[in-house]
């Protein structure tokens, strides 16, 4: 893919965003609406309210935690839930104030951490698949013990910064003869997530031009064929969870 064509990719998933994003008040509370989407395929929705010396509190109503609560994620009956979600939280740089998810941001970081915001409440999302009657772990927990138990080389958690945003990592896995994998995990195999992913690597291109862009994909639920073609246009490998085996041939190299 040649720069050009990245360049105009990362254009057109910005002008998506704009476009796609609407602004409007909800009472006495200003509101955003994101193009994302939850469980529902409802928008996630922002609410903004001011603070003292030109800080503004990001929150999302207390409707991520009450949602889950609905599914059946009861944070109180599991240690383990709630490590995970507590993980989530740090990652982003997130906190939970009652049942908000709630970030405070001033000019100068705005837009870092609405970004992160979004991604946090999408990854809080996914815990409905912690629901009794679904599964016990999520993706990343699964990945994480498979890596340790064939004792492949990773660092987890890492942060990039690429041209336009910086990008959370969940694994990055170097050997000495083989260039560094960058491994983006995808839990909801979903043409969002798919389009999410590439923004990523397009935006940190040039930052790390020689890494390998990984997707550790959970192939549990069928792929849809719009994701399909977009990860596998602008990915270097795509590893799928049913076949474990060859996921560590590879990340072995």
């Amino acid at each position: 893919m040649s720069i050009k064509t990245a360049e105009e990719i990362r254009k057109a998933y910005l002008k998506w965003i704009a476009d796609n994003t609407r602004i409007f008040q909800k009472g006495d509370i200003a509101t955003i609406s994101t193009p994302f989407l939850n469980p529902h395929n409802d928008h996630i929705e922002i609410f903004i309210e001011p603070l003292d010396d030109n800080k503004v509190i990001l929150h999302d109503g207390g409707e991520t935690i009450e949602d889950l609560k609905w599914q059946g994620v009861d944070f109180a009956s599991s240690s383990k839930r709630q490590k995970i979600f507590d993980d989530i939280l740090q990652s982003y740089g997130v906190k939970r104030n009652g049942d908000r998810i709630e970030t405070i941001i001033t000019p100068n970081d705005a837009g870092i951490k609405k970004h992160f915001f979004i991604q946090a409440i999408l990854s809080i999302n996914d815990m409905y698949l912690l629901a009794q009657h679904r599964v016990t772990s999520l993706f990343y927990e699964m990945v994480k013990q498979l890596m340790d138990e064939k004792e492949i080389n990773y660092s987890s958690d890492i942060i990039i910064q690429g041209k336009s945003i910086q990008h959370r990592i969940e694994f990055l896995v170097k050997n000495p003869k083989s260039n560094e994998k960058i491994i983006k995990l995808i839990n909801n195999p979903t043409k969002q997530q798919a389009e999410l992913a590439t923004f990523m690597w397009v935006d940190i291109k040039d930052v790390r031009p020689a890494s390998s862009k990984v997707v550790f994909l959970n192939d549990k639920e069928k792929l849809g064929g719009d994701a399909e073609t977009i990860l596998n246009t602008y990915t270097d490998k795509v590893l799928l969870w049913s076949q474990q085996e060859k996921a560590i041939e590879y990340l072995a190299q």
